[in-house]
């Protein structure tokens, strides 16, 4: 479980995140929205303990993440980008085997235990026919896929991910999220920042609200993700209505665009 105490960072005389507190338990799905600038991506940045926050804590079962040396953390917490440009043409046997490396020494090659994680880790997400294809010429929704079973090989439990369907099209979105739902099943912790409200309605188990660093909704996707949120994060009028599939956003106007500065200048 990741807990976040009265979380506060700034960068240089600009306050970005301001007494940031919410729990993110095992077996669920968390989203966290907000508008471009919200504090999102410095949120996710002090979690993964690139940013120590000038207040509050972030605790990863009970303990401080700030006090735990990069192998241990990298044993429990997962990073997986939005998307991944390697220089070389690495398969996607050798991307995944690289969640491994934590547990090599400095001269040691992964062997057969880190291939056999590998493996099953792209089994796990319903990979394991692309092991030996090229990464960079697989699909913006087959990488994504590889990016999530790397962190699987990598054997952490908290899965903290960045907007892992922004660059995808609608049926790769799909995809990624019904993987993300199938690991939260099996246990594991996940973290999403987003921007789209439809998809945390549909598969979050808890939103996060942030509107300029500032928590402003945390609780059950049904229960928190309303017009007048939608409204306040992004400036759009927005009615729901019942589907088949559950609970649809349907956008009525645009009044405002809402903008911040970049998080980071």
């Amino acid at each position: 479980m990741i807990e976040v105490k009265d979380l506060c960072f700034s960068y240089r005389s600009r306050e970005v995140l301001k007494g940031v507190s919410f729990q993110a338990r095992e077996g669920t799905v968390s989203f966290v929205l907000g508008a471009n600038g919200a504090g999102k991506t410095t949120l996710f940045r002090c979690l993964l303990g690139l940013y120590r926050p000038s207040a509050g804590a972030v605790l990863l079962d009970g303990e401080d993440l700030t006090r735990l040396p990069p192998p241990q953390l990298a044993k429990r917490l997962a990073y997986i980008p939005q998307s991944h440009a390697p220089v070389f043409d690495f398969t996607v046997l050798d991307m995944v085997l690289m969640g491994t490396n934590h547990d090599l020494g400095t001269f040691r090659s992964p062997g057969a235990e880190e291939r056999r994680r590998a493996m099953s880790a792209l089994e796990r997400v319903g990979a394991q026919e692309l092991t030996h294809r090229v990464f960079r010429r697989l699909s913006g929704g087959e990488q994504q896929l590889v990016l999530i079973a790397r962190a699987l090989a990598q054997g952490s439990r908290v899965l903290v991910m960045d907007e892992p369907t922004a660059n995808l099209d609608y049926g790769n979105q799909l995809l990624v999220l019904e993987c993300v739902c199938r690991l939260a099943e099996e246990g594991y912790t996940v973290l999403i920042s987003s921007h789209d409200p439809q998809h945390a309605l549909w598969y979050a188990h808890r939103v996060l609200a942030l509107d300029g660093g500032v928590v402003v909704a945390d609780g059950p996707a049904g229960e928190v993700l309303d017009g007048p949120l939608l409204q306040q994060l992004y400036g759009v009028e927005a009615e729901f209505a019942q589907a088949s599939c559950g609970r649809v956003i349907v956008p009525r106007q645009i009044k405002t665009h809402k903008v911040y500065k970049e998080e980071m200048e």
